[in-house]
């Protein structure tokens, strides 16, 4: 009996979670914009050639592309992603408000999994303070 092959889209989970708040001072200091960004393969297999996009539509991100060479099979896989905030959308920033992030894995140009998040933005000369993360 032939065994049923499961789609990715069943098997390849994405869960991201971002700091709460980010201003000028954030990108300056370099602070990562997600605390936790994870890929997670709940399938027999291992997944290869996924795409991992992240965009915002007002600028708040520069271009983010990552090619994920290879998720193991019942495993999860941290990602890093380092200097994707757009200093110029800070660096012009008003005031504060609110920006949605997708974050999207594809394979082959085919969405498999997609998430948003959201983030308060500060202006330039504007801090969360201490507590603020």
């Amino acid at each position: 009996m032939a065994q049923k092959t499961r789609k990715l889209e069943e098997v390849i989970f994405l869960q991201a979670e971002t700091v709460k708040v980010l201003s000028y001072a954030d990108y300056f200091a370099r602070k990562p914009l997600f605390s936790s960004l994870q890929v997670k393969n709940v399938g027999e297999f291992p997944v290869e050639n996924l795409t991992l996009t992240v965009e915002n539509d007002n600028g708040m991100l520069l271009p983010c592309e990552k090619l994920l060479a290879e998720i193991p099979y019942e495993s999860a896989v941290e990602i890093k992603l380092d200097e994707i905030l757009s200093p110029l959308y800070f660096s012009n920033l008003e005031r504060a408000g609110e920006e949605i992030l997708s974050v999207k894995i594809k394979k082959d140009k085919k969405l498999i999994v997609e998430t948003q998040c959201t983030v308060v933005t500060l202006p330039f000369d504007y801090w969360q303070g201490t507590n603020g993360n």
